[in-house]
């Protein structure tokens, strides 16, 4: 494997420009880094090895201030032999310490011009990943790269898994470190020593359940506009935020639920219901006493519970709802707009509830959906602006259209202002405000709509998930799309502050999705090997990155415990 010439490396090199090369067998190699990493940088060392081990190119060049490339680099293999492979690696300096380095393994097309565009990425910083591994989206890798057609800007990401290494592909290697701490790769899967069970994202909090029996929560500690701290249920604390998880709780049970509200949380065991945070019109369950900044434990035979806002709602084993909190707007469909301290019996034969920002929804074991609370959007789905104190079946009052009245709803999930539910065949619906395009149908931003109507897509859907104004769903193939406010990328897509129709999120080969949560500015996901990755708004340290950061992050990372 050969360069064009030793010439114009060194000039392609340092100057980031070169000729337009004859394209023949050839790929040209352009690095960039994200701006955290790059405005640290000084210097990049960049080395290129041949199919047999030899080094053709080894170059240390000082950065230019105003060029966002940091190189580009055009290799073609040794005699035009295109069966030949190359290693490129490099290092991101500053003051002559390493930021970052990474690892590509690749190969050339024969007769083509291909191009590799690789990227330090900042949650990369300071990762040693080892021969024949890089490290992508804040994990190590095997080092495998395929090259695109000439021309292509997009960051390449690696072919292989975390538990594999790269030589000429990607092979499956025991013994490798993983994901965080203490996980190891073992039969050619990373073994979790901290597996999740269950993630709640609220609104600048985050708390999961462990598979240890514990509950873990981070981000924002101190309740809004007071002096009151204890938000993540560990105790009065000195510190506002605490972006590491901290230890709330453990049980000697099991864990069957989890819920997330604006600042207090509730968590259900095989006997007991467990509330902290804000309490001071009975959000917990229990006599209204301002705050509570350690779980209190109540009896409890709930199954299922759901948070809104500032209320909360629970399915007991015998299909029973409760619903207790705030009811200002008649959220806990009682018939008043009183709030209530206590569980209140809100109705029997009810198969699933969620409580949204003001209003709640819940599915009866025919399959018919029934809404009540704040209806100024639409999202209860009966006509008008009213209040609606009662469960009224959403879409089936007079006014309504045709044949929008079903009975075979299987999941809703509930936002600010608006609803969505999937029937039995897949389908998914929306209702209520529209501003910012989270209902995902063919209307314009702004627009009320109060019937359910179809979700624009020929996608087949068999979750759902909402939170503030964004809608995310899961499809047959485990594809998430997301739609709706994306100012802190909630959506965990890049680059768009508003999307106005699903959309697939942009994801590695490796990541699955599996049970989400989402909050009105971040998400949660626990993937199917049960680790959890989080997404969007960290002013508050909710993604469990460890910092505190003022720039959303579209990617989903890791979220590592490292208490006991």
């Amino acid at each position: 494997m050969r360069l064009l010439s030793a010439a114009a490396a060194i000039v392609a090199l340092t100057t980031g420009a070169c000729g337009e090369p004859e394209p023949v067998s050839e790929v040209i190699v352009e690095v960039f880094a994200d701006p955290e990493l790059r405005e640290k940088a000084d210097a990049l060392h960049v080395v290129v090895e041949g199919d047999d081990g030899d080094i053709v190119l080894d170059r240390l060049k000082a950065l230019e201030p105003e060029s966002e490339r940091l190189a580009r680099v055009p290799i073609v293999p040794s005699g035009d032999d295109a069966s030949r492979r190359f290693v490129f690696r490099a290092e991101l300096r500053a003051a002559e310490a390493v930021l970052a380095t990474l690892e590509a393994r690749a190969g050339f097309v024969r007769g083509e011009l291909r191009a590799l565009t690789l990227r330090f990425d900042a949650s990369c910083a300071g990762v040693e990943c080892g021969a024949g591994r890089t490290c992508s989206n804040g994990e190590c890798r095997g080092a495998c790269f395929d090259t695109a057609p000439a021309g292509s800007t997009e960051a390449a990401v690696p072919l292989c898994r975390e538990c594999d290494t790269c030589q000429r592909s990607c092979q499956a290697t025991d013994g490798l470190t993983c994901g965080c701490a203490g996980d190891t790769c073992q039969a050619g899967a990373c073994l979790l020593q901290k597996p999740v069970r269950s993630v709640a994202a609220g609104a600048n909090h985050t708390c999961a359940l462990l598979e240890d029996k514990t509950v873990r929560c981070w981000g924002r500690n101190r309740l809004s506009s007071t002096n009151l701290y204890g938000v993540l249920g560990a105790g009065l604390a000195t510190q506002e935020n605490s972006p590491q998880p901290v230890k709330v709780l453990s049980t000697n049970g099991w864990w069957k639920d989890l819920a997330a509200g604006k600042a207090s949380t509730c968590v259900l065991d095989n006997t007991q219901r467990h509330c902290w945070g804000e309490n001071f019109a009975g959000e917990l369950g229990g006599a209204a006493t301002s705050f509570e900044p350690k779980p209190i434990a109540f009896a409890s035979t709930f199954e299922e519970v759901s948070a809104g806002s500032r209320h909360h709602c629970a399915r007991t084993a015998k299909d029973e709802l409760f619903c207790w909190g705030v009811n200002d707007h008649a959220q806990l469909g009682l018939g008043k707009k009183s709030s209530d301290e206590l569980p209140t019996l809100v109705g029997n034969g009810y198969r699933q509830v969620a409580a949204g920002g003001e209003h709640s929804c819940a599915i009866d074991l025919g399959g018919r959906l029934w809404c009540w609370g704040f209806n100024d959007g639409g999202q209860v789905g009966v006509p008008g602006t009213d209040d609606v104190t009662k469960p009224a079946r959403a879409g089936c009052d007079p006014g309504s259209e045709p044949g929008v009245c079903f009975d075979d709803w299987e999941r809703v999930a509930t936002g600010r202002f608006h609803t969505c539910a999937l029937r039995k065949g897949r389908q998914l619906y929306c209702f209520g405000g529209n501003a910012n395009g989270q209902l995902g149908i063919e209307t314009p931003f702004g627009a009320r709509v109060a019937t359910p109507t179809l979700v624009v897509g020929q996608q087949r859907f068999v979750a759902v998930y909402a939170a503030g104004s964004h809608t995310c769903a899961l499809d047959e193939e485990k594809k998430l799309w997301c739609w709706g406010a994306n100012g802190q990328r909630q959506t965990a897509i890049p680059d768009l502050d508003k999307v106005i129709e699903p959309t697939v999120v942009p994801v590695d080969s490796t990541q699955t999705w599996a049970r989400l949560s989402l909050g009105p500015s971040h998400g949660c996901t626990v993937r199917d090997d049960q680790s959890l990755y989080c997404w969007g708004a960290n002013d508050d340290g909710q993604l469990g990155r460890g910092s505190v950061t003022a720039e959303p992050s579209a990617a989903p990372r890791r979220v590592c415990f490292t208490d006991p």
